[in-house]
């Protein structure tokens, strides 16, 4: 995924979050950062998981 897509993804997802549900000022930054951790691993394989 090209970085501009995955930050793009990333807000989208963040906002409609947010949007839907109570979440403090002080957790978005995480909210976002986990957001964006988890869509930049799609696709990638767990090393410790091959055999």
């Amino acid at each position: 995924m090209e970085n501009e897509d995955l930050l793009t993804h990333t807000a989208d997802i963040a906002a409609a979050f947010v949007s839907n549900n109570s979440v403090a000022v002080g957790d978005i930054a995480t909210l976002i950062n986990s957001v964006y951790s988890s869509l930049s691993n799609l696709g990638r394989v767990d090393k410790r998981l091959q055999p």
